[in-house]
């Protein structure tokens, strides 16, 4: 059980820095144009 909450959170950190790029990659490429 505590194991699969570890993963689960490692997965949601993850998602949520893979969002984050994302939002940073959008902005600076419309600042560039």
């Amino acid at each position: 059980q505590q194991l699969m909450q570890n993963f689960n959170t490692a997965v949601t950190m993850a998602n949520s820095v893979q969002s984050m790029n994302a939002e940073s990659a959008k902005s600076i490429a419309q600042s560039i144009r």
